[in-house]
């Protein structure tokens, strides 16, 4: 399958050359050429204003709340453009499909094994619960707040799957959103910088014009060009963006 892409609204025009490293002053070179083609070097920081941004467009074309835009948006890697296509198609298939309601095999098997919703005790180690010590998703299974917050700190070791986590209750495909890792992560900060690191690449690696300096130097290189061109990061690492090894065709 294809990656897809995110249309962003700056416009470059597309130049590639060879540069002769010899011509001209580094910083001064490096300066005219990033002016001339499309290609930027991100912070994190900036890229999570685009994510942002896309995620206040998101709610606003569907209607849904923060946390089900994020799904949804993580559902068609973060492309809008197929959010306005297809979601609209099978509205209830899709929030099925996407962990937002309960899918007909869960509710199937959740009804064979008796499971109890909106319990008075938590589904895991029975204690008994009140609305300060509890959570629930809105197939009203019940957890207390330490069990559901060693589950979360635990799924955040999975750095594939932590955004794709679902209700602690066997056989519940509902999704654990983005808020809860959030609300159950801020006393932990390793853990929550970790969550963040988790949100960044699921933005950034579901994109084929954004990709992560392979340096680990903390910056993101944006380009519309996705030929196996060299980038050269503000760390000085010489890359090609296609295949993220050592550079070695036309730098950019």
């Amino acid at each position: 399958m294809e990656e897809d892409e995110i249309d962003y609204s700056n416009d470059y025009d597309q130049i590639d050359y060879e540069v002769d490293e010899g011509t001209e002053d580094y910083s001064n070179k490096l300066a005219l050429q990033r002016k001339n083609t499309s290609i930027s070097i991100l912070l994190p920081n900036e890229l999570i204003k685009i994510r942002e941004r896309l995620i206040k467009d998101c709610c606003e074309a569907t209607s849904l709340n923060r946390d089900d835009a994020i799904t949804v948006l993580i559902f068609y890697k973060w492309n809008l453009d197929k959010v306005n296509q297809e979601w609209f198609e099978d509205v209830d298939e899709n929030r099925k499909n996407f962990g937002m309601d309960l899918s007909d095999k869960s509710k199937k098997e959740l009804e064979q094994k008796n499971v109890e919703t909106n319990s008075k005790f938590c589904l895991v180690c029975f204690i008994d619960l009140d609305q300060s010590n509890s959570f629930k998703l809105a197939c009203g299974h019940n957890f207390c707040d330490d069990c559901l917050k060693q589950f979360i700190n635990t799924k955040i070791e999975d750095v594939f799957c932590c955004l794709f986590s679902t209700c602690m209750q066997q056989n519940c495909n509902l999704r654990i959103p983005e808020s809860i890792f959030e609300k159950y992560l801020k006393d932990n900060k390793t853990n929550m910088e970790k969550f963040e690191k988790i949100v960044l690449r699921n933005f950034t690696e579901s994109n084929s014009d954004l990709k992560w300096c392979p340096k680990d130097c903390g910056k993101c290189v944006r380009t519309e060009n996705h030929s196996s061109m060299e980038i050269e990061c503000e760390c000085f690492f010489v890359y090609c963006f296609s295949c993220l090894r050592e550079g070695h065709r036309y730098r950019i």
